[in-house]
Order: structure tokens, then sequence, then C-alpha cells
């Protein structure tokens, strides 16, 4: 799928490429509405080895080192998060730090958690199609409170960095 979404984004095509698209999409809708499952069976968001874990808004993160207190990962944004000017968009930026704490979050013991805040410093423009860097750390525990903080990098530059309050759910709430 995210190959699909890049080369949409990425495209302008005449009239009859678009109705010919429209088609072909319209029946994979046919098929896959043949298999539709319950929440808790689906598998968009929920493909937990895949780098993209199923879903198709995050851009794809392929962790290279995974602990209980950090994650550590590669991904490149594509034109389907584009903002301008050859730049990741920020919203795009932000949905990758919430994906990367939501994967932290859910190693080990944790009980599940939810995003309670999310900031994003944007220190830099985020290129599209170039190798970027990931990590994401428990940086304090208070009970209920997870603080997370995170950095996105292009080699030495970097882009952005993030920090992040979850809230374990109480057993109601499960």
């Amino acid at each position: 799928m995210a190959d699909l979404q890049d080369a949409f984004a990425a495209s302008s095509p005449p009239q009859m490429a678009v109705a010919e698209v429209r088609t072909l999409l319209e029946r994979a809708r046919a098929v896959l509405a043949q298999h539709e499952v319950g929440d808790d069976d689906q598998l968009f968001g929920r493909s937990l080895p895949e780098p993209d874990r199923g879903q198709t808004f995050s851009p794809p993160i392929r962790l290279t080192s995974i602990t209980e207190r950090r994650l550590t990962g590669e991904t490149v944004f594509g034109r389907f998060h584009s903002g301008s000017n050859s730049a990741a968009h920020g919203g795009g930026i932000a949905l990758l730090f919430d994906d990367l704490f939501g994967r932290l979050v859910s190693i080990g013991d944790t009980p599940p958690a939810r995003t309670a805040n999310l900031s994003v410093d944007y220190r830099s423009a985020t290129p599209l199609d170039e190798p970027l860097t990931v990590e994401a750390r428990v940086a304090e525990v208070h009970g209920r409170k997870l603080y997370l903080a995170g950095t996105l990098r292009q080699g030495d530059l970097l882009c952005a960095e993030a920090t992040a309050l979850f809230l374990t759910l109480r057993l109601q709430q499960i």
C-alpha cells in the first residue's frame, strides 16, 4: 500500500489512467470486503513484525535495536508524506513519533498505554526518499505516567525531536 500511495502522490495521470485505476481499486475493495473481520482480528496496524505494522498512514520503521527502554530504527519518508519543497510533512513526522512511542510502551510487562500528550520540535527539513534514523526512549516513569523522548536524524543532522506522555490504562479501560 505504501508503494501505491507514493506512486499516487507522485503522479498526474490522464483521465483514461484515472478511470483504469478507479476500476482496479473498486475490484480490490470488493475482494477485500469479502474478508471483513472485527476490530480484534484485522491486520491493519497489528502486523507487528512488519516495518509498517500493516497500516498505511505512518512511514515504515525497520527496528534495528529493541530493549524495554529504547528503540532504534530506520525509516524513509516517501512522496505520500510530502509537505512542500521535497520535505516530509510535519504531521507525518508527528505520526512517526506517536507510532514509535506506541511500540516502545508495548514492549515487556507494561500494561496497555495511550498517548496523552505529544510534542514535536522541528529542527530542520526532513528530506524525502533518504534514509533516516529514529530513536525512542523511556525518559521517566511515575505511576501510570510514561515520559518518552525521541529523535529523527539524517546522519548527524537532527531533523526533529519529540517528547510524549503516555498513560497506562486502568483495568476497566482495557
